[in-house]
């Protein structure tokens, strides 16, 4: 097991303050510190895009110890981690190879629904190839490429014009802030097409989202691609890249909240 070798960093520390991070309310507990929990009685906080009461029950009612996981956390922030990744040092996107709408990351089945509504002909995948078959399987009929190259300023991103949001079921009642993917086609100058689905998300956010930039199936009846060549690409970015400076300020929040709750 990988936390074998960093127990005698828990054994030397008995009386330190351990903190988990973690930004997804799916990742289960972490190895060390349970193994912390259960052969030194350890307590730790968190810090998390969720709260206490949006992250998976069923992780927090884990048996530990003849407790349950959540009576070791102590402290917990909800923090926005993900704006963390803001960047104003860029260079300037070349418009002029830009085209496509992009969809990216892992399978992830708490997002079937939405995969088979905007995964659809014309649309690019870049996912690993090896669960191309699970989103084959739900009848995407997309264009499937590699996982997308994230060099500095050299982005793979940059190349669309769109890219799509959507999130797992359970984000959609439990607020958790934008996702990563948000603010890399911020700093990509790549408009975001949202999955109506997100209502919850979109109202809670702090940005103003166009209505024309959220999708239900009205909008989809003649597929992704089709709709977004109906919009002014031009128009939307401009207004997109105005939420640039309430991003970075997002991003300093989340640093002075977290500095904080670590004094």
């Amino acid at each position: 097991m990988p936390h074998v070798p960093y127990r005698q960093v828990l054994e030397k520390n008995p009386k330190a303050r351990y903190i988990w991070l973690v930004n997804d309310h799916d990742v289960e507990d972490n190895q060390l510190l349970r193994w912390g929990i259960q052969n030194m009685g350890l307590s730790y906080d968190m810090i998390c895009n969720n709260p206490r009461q949006g992250y998976r029950h069923w992780i927090l009612n884990k048996n530990i110890a003849n407790k349950k996981l959540n009576d070791f956390i102590n402290n917990w922030l909800t923090v926005n981690l993900n704006s963390l990744i803001m960047d104003d040092d860029r260079t300037p996107v070349n418009m002029s190879n830009k085209s496509g709408v992009i969809y990216y990351g892992t399978y992830r089945k708490w997002r079937a629904e939405s995969f088979k509504k905007f995964l659809t002909e014309g649309v690019f995948l870049s996912a690993s190839n090896k669960n191309w078959k699970k989103f084959q399987g739900l009848g995407c009929n997309c264009n499937y490429i590699p996982k997308l190259e994230w060099q500095k300023n050299n982005e793979d991103l940059r190349k669309y014009k769109y890219s799509i949001y959507m999130e797992d079921e359970h984000t959609h009642n439990n607020y958790a802030f934008l996702a990563n993917r948000f603010y890399e086609s911020l700093m990509s100058d790549v408009v975001m097409l949202f999955d109506a689905d997100c209502s919850n998300t979109i109202k809670k956010c702090g940005y103003v989202i166009p209505e024309s930039l959220i999708l239900d199936d009205k909008k989809l009846k003649n597929g992704v691609v089709n709709y977004a060549e109906s919009l002014a690409f031009q128009t939307n970015l401009m207004y997109q890249q105005t939420f640039f400076s309430q991003a970075m300020d997002e991003k300093l929040t989340a640093l002075n909240q977290i500095k904080e709750f670590i004094k």
